[in-house]
């Protein structure tokens, strides 16, 4: 085995129960497994029988330079509790991840996150303030962390990747699988970002894994925002290890006719922070780095000088709202054709976004 990190990424492929892994490492266990070979298993004495019948069945198809080999050409790297860059923050949790596999950019530099996450489910309002929330992040330094999901969870990291902000999405396979498939595009955008995961190759995201991928979720971020969530919405779950972690926990109020308001709305009875803007975050984490002043959709001097004067009449109506495009031909007395016109050359500048059929917002 050579040493602690390939002993921990045996067990880990092995399929050895995380927490029995973390406490073979503060037992100071790992050693027995140093020149571990197949007929000496039944010799380590911690080892329940299922664990030696586990590591028995497994011994002989667990190549661990093999394992390697499929990670470096995949571009997949991992780290252990035990080494230094493993993230500090969700060293400290319960049950933390005893090894974490990752690939993409700035995994040496996860400190200052915020998680964000919510229903597969999004309505056009949840969509908008996702958006809205992201975009004002930008102007500090911050990462965003979801969990590569439908809906809020693709909405967090498509708007994080267009106002230029790192963004971490945790899965619940291993990072060699993308899943859902319709998120193929997001997982293209990734690649100067990061995906974490601690599944070993081959692993499919069975329904368990999400409950797992949630508490690194919660656990490498500051504090966890939910955005729409059904009373039994796995966001709450992630809400639930964010109050056991220690972390703070955000919410946006919502309709109380819909059902995707009733998670985050329970969440403010219980007492988590009502958010209606990025500032509301920031005022819990006063410490953050400022790096942009002037963020994506800043209605600014530059953005008048750009635009004609019914094109400016459009942004300015849309800023925090979101409108059908009935809606603002009734307020601002354009016609529907010159208003589609307007639209089309705001999208094409990054300035709205369609968010469904006839409706807009601000990007």
């Amino acid at each position: 085995m050579y040493n602690h990190r390939r002993i921990i990424l045996f067990l880990n492929i092995a399929g050895i129960n995380n927490l029995r892994i973390i406490n073979f490492i503060s037992e100071g266990l790992l050693d027995y497994f140093l020149h571990l070979r197949k007929n000496s298993i039944n010799r380590l004495f911690f080892l329940t029988n299922y664990e030696k019948d586990l590591l028995y069945d497994k011994f002989d198809s667990i190549n661990i330079d093999e394992e390697m080999r499929k990670m470096y050409q995949l571009s997949i790297k991992f780290s252990t509790i035990l080494d230094k860059n493993y993230p500090e923050r969700l060293k400290k949790i319960y049950n933390a991840p005893a090894i974490l596999y990752y690939k993409g950019e700035g995994f040496d530099e996860i400190n200052q996150c915020l998680a964000i996450v919510g229903t597969r489910k999004p309505t056009n309002y949840g969509k908008w303030c996702t958006n809205k929330i992201v975009t004002e992040l930008a102007r500090y330094k911050i990462s965003t962390v979801s969990g590569m999901a439908l809906g809020i969870d693709a909405q967090v990291h498509t708007s994080s990747i267009e106002s230029k902000i790192h963004t971490i999405g945790v899965l619940a396979s291993s990072l060699e699988i993308e899943y859902p498939k319709t998120n193929k595009y997001i997982y293209n955008l990734m690649k100067n970002n990061l995906l974490i995961s601690e599944f070993p190759l081959g692993t499919n995201p069975i329904k368990r894994n999400f409950v797992f991928r949630n508490r690194i979720i919660s656990g490498i971020s500051l504090g966890v925002l939910v955005i729409e969530a059904a009373e039994e919405s796995g966001s709450l779950i992630t809400a639930n290890y964010a109050i056991e972690q220690n972390r703070d926990v955000f919410a946006i109020p919502g309709n109380i006719n819909s059902i995707y308001s009733e998670g985050c709305n329970r969440l403010i009875k219980k007492g988590a922070k009502i958010i209606q803007n990025a500032n509301d975050i920031i005022e819990e984490f006063s410490f953050l780095e400022e790096v942009n002043t002037l963020i994506p959709g800043d209605l600014s001097d530059k953005i008048d000088d750009k635009f004609t004067i019914e094109e400016m009449t459009v942004i300015k109506l849309l800023k925090d709202k979101i409108l059908s495009i009935d809606d603002m031909s009734n307020i601002t007395g354009i016609n529907i054709n010159k208003l589609y016109a307007i639209l089309v050359n705001l999208e094409i500048n990054n300035i709205v976004i369609n968010l469904n059929g006839n409706v807009y917002s601000l990007k």
